[in-house]
């Protein structure tokens, strides 16, 4: 097995190099993958901070809801992959290192000119290397209409699922039927939206558990034996954060869709992560850490919970609410909501194209907004900090 892995890494890299040898490929300076230029940044920029504020000052042109250009969706999109790329050290000092070698900041790639077998050989491994080391999707052969051939990276843009299971004693309790009975059903409906991506899903109560982690395909009845409701308290806002930035390197993207079902308010996390308001200072280290995160949260409430805060979490970061009442759990009204809830993550998970998902999240931040300005929903200070927000 070893050798037959080795030499396909030898018939792998010496097709490379035969290409490298024939083509003189020159990947195009264009503004679209340039992507210090899409943010008006130089390359040796060092502070996430200034990235991030020539981010939001070139957001405020090209935002759809600020821009009624049709092509400012395109240019919104560009800038979120520009600012993910840009806010990793390790893409930052492979781009200088790519810029110096080739001595031409005109051009964003790799300059080829019939090299000799020996560079060739050297291109390719740096290839492969740099589409490991930077999270670059795939080495894309284009040709023009002139017959030029150039190579260029795509980048991969890829959204994660994690999703969070209340597991408190609380969701089991009940003389003749358990939130459990309403929870299980719900998720068995949302598994077939969110098999094919890489997911996690997590077990919260006084701690946590994790039951998949990065998992394309995973057994949804394997997850319900173990989502039991017999651990404690609610121990959940500073839990996902912790979660997600003591795992950066396990979570394959900066781009999150993050599901909840939970039945009450945290009263297990510190300080001020405490209750539905510990939801703020986990958004402000997130969106700091350079996440783009979705919310869709269900809330099996009991009447004196405050769900409004959960919704507009959801609305602000463009994802989905549900709520579901202890004394209509079962009515048809219930499961029409149900159905619809259903219905929308199915949209935002089965869309191919992210402009189209994007321009689902710009509807629902729009209607916050407004809302906001009505005095209808929670005005989030962290909600201008996320990508298109001054």
């Amino acid at each position: 097995m070893m050798y037959r892995n080795s030499l396909l890494l030898v018939l792998i890299l010496g097709y490379s190099c035969l290409v490298n040898c024939k083509v003189n490929a020159i990947v195009k300076g264009k503004l679209e993958k340039c992507y210090h230029k899409v943010l008006g940044v130089k390359t040796s920029v060092r502070n996430t901070k200034t990235i991030k504020r020539a981010y939001r000052k070139r957001a405020k042109t090209v935002h759809p809801d600020k821009s009624s250009k049709s092509s400012s969706m395109e240019k919104f999109l560009l800038l979120n992959e520009a600012l993910e790329f840009m806010l990793i050290p390790e893409n930052r000092e492979q781009l200088r290192e790519f810029l110096k070698k080739k001595q031409n900041q005109k051009h964003c790639g790799w300059r080829f000119d019939y090299p000799t077998l020996g560079r060739a050989f050297d291109s390719s491994w740096r290839l492969f290397q740099t589409a490991g080391k930077t999270g670059l999707d795939a080495v894309v052969m284009v040709i023009d209409s002139a017959g030029n051939v150039y190579q260029q990276v795509a980048p991969r843009i890829t959204t994660a699922n994690l999703v969070y299971l209340d597991n408190s004693g609380s969701m089991s309790f009940g003389f003749f039927s358990s939130w459990l009975d309403i929870a299980h059903p719900l998720l068995k409906r949302m598994a077939p939206s969110l098999q094919g991506a890489p997911t996690s899903v997590i077990l919260f109560g006084s701690d946590q558990e994790v039951v998949v982690r990065e998992a394309k395909t995973f057994n949804v009845e394997a997850i319900l034996r173990q989502w039991k409701g017999q651990i404690g308290g609610t121990y959940m806002w500073h839990m996902i954060q912790q979660d997600l930035l003591e795992n950066r390197k396990v979570v394959s993207s900066r781009r999150l869709r993050v599901f909840i079902v939970t039945d009450g308010e945290d009263n297990k996390s510190p300080g001020d992560y405490m209750g539905v308001g510990g939801m703020n200072p986990m958004m402000s280290h997130l969106i700091n850490a350079g996440y783009d995160i979705e919310f869709h949260i269900t809330v099996l409430g009991v009447g004196n919970i405050d769900s409004r805060g959960y919704r507009d979490l959801t609305r602000a970061t463009g994802g989905n609410f549900l709520y579901i009442d202890w004394r209509s759990k079962k009515s048809l009204r219930s499961e029409i909501e149900v159905e619809g809830f259903i219905e929308q993550i199915a949209a935002y998970t089965s869309k191919e194209d992210i402009t189209e998902t994007e321009a689902m999240r710009s509807k629902k931040k729009r209607e916050y907004e407004l809302d906001v300005q009505k005095g209808e929903a929670t005005e989030f200070e962290w909600y201008k900090q996320l990508p298109g927000h001054a």
